[in-house]
């Protein structure tokens, strides 16, 4: 997992880069860890940590919620991994105002990527740095069922009056899907400041959890937000978050190329396509889709 992460971002501090590349390194970030659903032995809760990386030297800081605010220093050797263990902070109220965002900063270029441990339920995800948040995101969720497993996100925000508008194509619920806080098509607003950050949960209908794909999140500054859900069940008996961090539209691009990954239970790969607007087809192994207007999920079988 290291070595990888220390391949990828190697001349991440040079500015190396592809004009058309998706930019990875940054002397700024903001992040928030998702709900986790699970609980380890004893009741325990899991661990938050952020791995940095780079080829320079750097220096930098990072302050946490839970840390009451306090700047905490640290350094990068060039070529290692530095790994920041935070105390578990996560996002556990919908519909409220917290103050669970974490920012990091450093004096020289690095990649930063963000762990949610737990045994049975690891999750991860390369952080985006702030000059790459966007102000416009379509998101992309997971429909699992049982109990208090709702499709999630949660969103941060880096400046302070950052108004966010949201369009649901689904239900939204505060309560696991007892009782509906915003109806399926309708469109609402929040306001936050810099550091706070907001979750919203798909309600549940009676056999099934609704996907929050297909989300319309836009704002007048830009800011970030998480994709994830408390516990998903998928494929095996594991309790995997599956958060992720959503590329903003202006970022969004019309190839990409995919390696399958390791065979789970005999199941193959699950994509799901995302469409910044309406009316395009995309193309999957030489096989022409329709698009439809905001998420298409595609099953990739294994060979």
């Amino acid at each position: 997992f290291f070595k990888t992460m220390i391949a990828l971002h190697l001349l991440i501090c040079l500015g190396i880069q592809n004009g058309s590349a998706q930019n990875l390194g940054g002397t700024d970030f903001w992040f928030t860890f998702p709900l986790n659903f699970s609980l380890g032995p004893g009741g325990t809760q899991g661990t938050n940590q952020i791995v940095l990386v780079s080829s320079c030297a750097v220096s930098g800081q990072y302050s946490f919620p839970a840390l009451a605010g306090a700047p905490v220093n640290f350094t990068i050797t060039p070529g290692v991994t530095t790994v920041i263990d935070l105390p578990a902070n996560n996002n556990t109220l919908p519909e409220a105002v917290q103050n669970n965002a974490i920012h990091i900063t450093g004096d020289s270029r690095m990649a930063a990527y963000a762990v949610d441990y737990l045994p049975f339920s690891v999750d991860g995800d390369t952080l985006l740095p702030t000059t790459s948040l966007g102000t416009n995101y379509v998101l992309q969720g997971y429909a699992s069922t049982g109990g208090n497993r709702s499709s999630q996100y949660t969103i941060f925000a880096t400046q302070n009056a950052t108004t966010i508008t949201i369009t649901t194509p689904v239900d939204l619920s505060t309560d696991a899907g007892t009782t509906t806080s915003h109806a399926a098509g309708s469109t609402f607003n929040i306001t936050l400041n810099a550091g706070q950050t907001y979750m919203l949960s798909a309600k549940a209908p009676p056999s099934t959890i609704s996907s929050v794909s297909g989300t319309q999140v836009s704002a007048n500054k830009p800011f970030g937000v998480i994709t994830h859900t408390p516990c998903s069940d998928y494929i095996c008996t594991s309790c995997d978050i599956l958060m992720s961090q959503p590329l903003p539209t202006n970022m969004l691009g019309t190839k990409y190329i995919t390696a399958q990954s390791q065979a789970r239970f005999g199941a193959g790969d699950h994509l799901q396509v995302t469409a910044g607007a309406g009316g395009s087809s995309y193309t999957f192994n030489s096989q022409q889709f329709p698009m439809p207007p905001s998420v298409c999920e595609v099953h990739m079988p294994l060979p």
